[in-house]
């Protein structure tokens, strides 16, 4: 009963004065103490503070994501909170990527470069060529000197090697094979009067055919000397006469790493002997010979 008393006296405005109203005899009269009186004065007198709102976001909490052990690509850092900022630069991402090459350069280089790879190439051109390991024709002049010192010229293969062979004269070596034939051979020698008056027409030979040589003005006849002992390959000869002087040209052929002296090797041979795919070769060469 008490508590209710009390809770109605809380919503009673005390800066009014209470009217003095006469008690019912019989009853007790009840008054708040001060210090109550004071203590609700004091909470009526304070300034209500206003509320404040709460913001509540409304855009989805971002999942963390882990830290990569090493960059995504190289020089890019990742920031230290995670996220990734908005606005930031391909730059300070790390996707600064070189420029295209195709239209990064520069054609003075490249024109550099390709002369020079052209001079190279050219230089080793060169080299096979004068090795005749690429030749540029199948033949070319060759300066030719005799063990007498009478110099000839004449066209012979771009290919070839030279030695030397019995009395000190200069064998010519061809390194082009026909027909599956050991290669052509040439060597020029002097000769006197009565060798060459045996093969000025071929005489007791075969003749194999007749050649114009317009350089020495004469017709050259080139025979075939009989195989023998001497002679175990095919060999053709032809006499040239000029200023008063005769030489003996000889075609045979290169049997060089070849043993004849076993019969095997002698046997295997046999198919390798003759000068007959080298005719065509064999008429040229004869025609072009000159004198020095």
């Amino acid at each position: 009963m008490q508590d209710d008393e009390n809770t109605k006296l809380t919503d009673i405005n005390l800066t009014t004065p209470i009217p003095l109203t006469a008690v019912p005899s019989g009853q007790k009269e009840i008054h708040p103490s001060p210090a109550f009186v004071e203590e609700l004065q004091a909470q009526q007198q304070q300034t209500p503070q206003p509320l404040q709102p709460t913001v509540v976001s409304l855009e989805p909490a971002q999942p963390s994501q882990p830290t990569p052990s090493q960059p995504i690509h190289p020089g890019f850092r990742a920031p230290s909170n995670g996220q990734m900022q908005v606005g930031m630069s391909a730059s300070q991402m790390g996707y600064n990527e070189p420029k295209n090459k195709l239209l990064d350069f520069n054609p003075t280089k490249l024109i550099t470069k390709a002369v020079v790879g052209f001079v190279a190439l050219g230089g080793i051109l060169a080299v096979l060529v004068a090795t005749n390991i690429i030749p540029l024709s199948q033949f070319k002049t060759i300066e030719y000197v005799n063990s007498k010192g009478i110099h000839y010229r004449l066209n012979f293969y771009t290919k070839h090697s030279t030695k030397t062979i019995s009395a000190g004269n200069t064998q010519l070596v061809s390194k082009v094979s026909k027909g599956g034939k050991f290669p052509l051979t040439l060597s020029i020698a002097n000769g006197d009067e009565s060798w060459y008056s045996r093969v000025k027409n071929c005489g007791s030979y075969t003749k194999v055919f007749d050649v114009q040589n317009d350089n020495l003005d004469q017709k050259i006849s080139v025979c075939n000397l009989p195989l023998g002992q001497n002679t175990p390959a095919g060999v053709y000869v032809a006499g040239i006469l000029y200023n008063n002087q005769t030489s003996i040209v000889t075609f045979s052929q290169d049997l060089s790493g070849t043993d004849l002296s076993s019969p095997s090797g002698a046997q295997q041979s046999l198919a390798k002997f003759g000068l007959d795919p080298y005719q065509d070769d064999i008429r040229k060469i004869t025609a072009s010979i000159k004198v020095r």
